[in-house]
């Protein structure tokens, strides 16, 4: 596809839904989202980036699964049943940069972000930068605390399998819970959706700390090569640091997902409020 600077992309709307499993985390039930200030339920970011996804991966097709990025800062609370548009502009070229934000059915700017698609990612990533780690017993999950989480702190390795063709997996219910209709995703050779690495990624926070609520608020996403249908991987990681904001005890982690033969598939950074602070009575 030709792009020139400026250039807008066409528009993606969907209604938001609320796919969150509150058991994992409390603030998705709207009784306890209403305490933190929420007026209802609250779409999970993972759902927020998935719809980002959608005019890229239509402008970039494949390439953009196989070695794009995206990041994004989710800036206001989206609610199930919202309708959400997401509107992309180019605002570089060689290499494309595509500026792209949502907003809700009030024109309230919700989330933002910058997706490209460069010709390799020069930035040098170890493998030895990702050892695997055993993922704790429930009762020795961390507390969310800053004592207890130091810098470089190991998050347990999640190993689990690529399932593109069960009907009723993971990813086919991931596909419907963010209504992904694109055809990359299905059909006879179904691609793995960018955003379910996310999902995974918030897998790995809850497995290892003690956490509800928790609120995912930035993810920058480095995509090196594709998973494959059946094909083994493992999800490795740390938590860089803990830091206080308003409040809020916010973690930074990093996390990268590895295929057979130690092969990278992506790198993640991903931004979490793991003690939030109450709203004021």
């Amino acid at each position: 596809m030709h792009f020139e600077l400026n250039q807008e992309l066409l528009e993606y709307t969907v209604e938001a839904r609320n796919f969150a499993d509150p058991v994992h985390n409390s603030l998705h039930q709207e009784e306890i989202a209403q305490r933190f200030g929420y007026r209802g339920e609250v779409v999970p970011g993972v759902g927020v980036y998935a719809y980002m996804t959608a005019p890229i991966t239509e402008a970039f097709g494949v390439d953009w699964l196989e070695r794009g990025s995206m990041s994004a800062k989710f800036i206001k609370p989206i609610y199930d049943g919202d309708t959400v548009t997401v509107r992309s502009k180019v605002i570089h070229l060689a290499p494309v940069r595509i500026l792209v934000s949502v907003y809700n059915q009030r024109d309230v700017m919700c989330a933002l972000g910058e997706a490209s698609l460069p010709e390799d990612h020069t930035e040098f990533l170890s493998i030895l930068n990702f050892p695997l780690h055993p993922m704790p017993l429930e009762s020795e999950r961390l507390k969310p605390m800053k004592s207890e989480i130091p810098n470089d702190c190991p998050l347990g390795t999640m190993e689990f399998t690529i399932d593109l063709s069960s009907p009723e997996g993971e990813h086919a219910t991931f596909l419907n819970d963010i209504d992904a209709k694109q055809s990359l995703y299905r059909g006879d050779h179904p691609h793995y959706h960018p955003a379910q690495i996310l999902l995974k990624a918030n897998q790995v926070l809850y497995k290892n700390l003690n956490i509800d609520p928790w609120i995912h608020i930035a993810s920058d996403v480095r995509y090196h090569a594709l998973p494959m249908d059946g094909d083994p991987v493992a999800l490795r990681g740390r938590i860089r640091h803990t830091y206080a904001k308003q409040g809020h005890l916010i973690a930074l982690s990093e996390l990268a997902l590895v295929g057979a033969q130690e092969k990278f598939l992506t790198h993640l950074t991903h931004t979490t409020i793991i003690q939030p602070a109450w709203a004021p009575e």
